[in-house]
């Protein structure tokens, strides 16, 4: 998928995720029927994927911007956005941890995508 977007515009401009997550249940409940496909996921799963996107597009050269969503939300309902949160009740965050894993010094990693 990167390459494909990268190189529809030839190169020219890096890619943006703007909406990167991935949605859990672990200590909410059970989904709303449209969202039964991520039943199983947990949020050890939400944290190594989320890192390895970060990383995935971090070493591409390809991505410019990578927005997690989301951070905190706790709506719960219908449209379950408390499950996307990397923030977790009890306000754990094993994605803060692996993200810190893979991104050290992600200003730094800013400022040198800003000289090129």
């Amino acid at each position: 998928m990167v390459n494909t977007y990268y190189n529809a515009f030839g190169g020219a401009r890096k890619l943006c995720f703007t909406e990167m997550g991935y949605l859990t249940p672990e200590g909410y409940g059970k989904l709303p029927g449209g969202f039964a496909w991520a039943q199983n996921t947990t949020v050890g799963q939400q944290a190594q994927w989320l890192a390895e996107a970060a990383s995935l597009s971090a070493n591409s050269g390809k991505v410019r911007l990578l927005i997690v969503f989301n951070v905190d939300f706790d709506y719960w309902g219908d449209d379950p956005q408390a499950g996307y949160a990397i923030i977790r009740p009890g306000n754990s965050c094993p994605a803060c941890d692996s993200l810190h894993g893979v991104l050290r010094n992600p200003i730094a990693m800013c400022a040198a995508d800003r000289e090129m």
